[in-house]
């Protein structure tokens, strides 16, 4: 089942979430197939993030395996974000025909 992330206010700069998604694209994994959405967004010193994942576990394997060497050298907090089912997706055609 489809699980909505969200991070709220934590410290993260555009700086920090910009050099994490850098790293990401390095790495391999800024593209992911369980992740369907990722957005940023918010004041540039406190960003904030929403993620619609595959499933808790794809997620869960992500926190895990890839961020530890991607964004938390960056010094992003990966602790206490909170999870919500998703009982809905809609996207644009635009996003749907890719």
């Amino acid at each position: 089942m489809a699980i909505l992330m969200h991070a709220g206010p934590r410290g993260m700069t555009k700086e920090m979430y910009d050099e994490a998604i850098r790293r990401l694209k390095e790495y391999g994994s800024h593209a992911l197939p369980a992740q369907h959405v990722l957005i940023a967004y918010g004041d540039p010193n406190d960003i904030e993030l929403l993620a619609v994942w595959e499933s808790r576990e794809d997620y869960e394997r992500f926190l895990q395996e890839v961020l530890p060497i991607t964004a938390a050298p960056v010094g992003i907090d990966l602790t206490g974000f909170d999870f919500y089912e998703v009982h809905d997706l809609v996207l644009s055609r635009q996003y749907a025909e890719q």
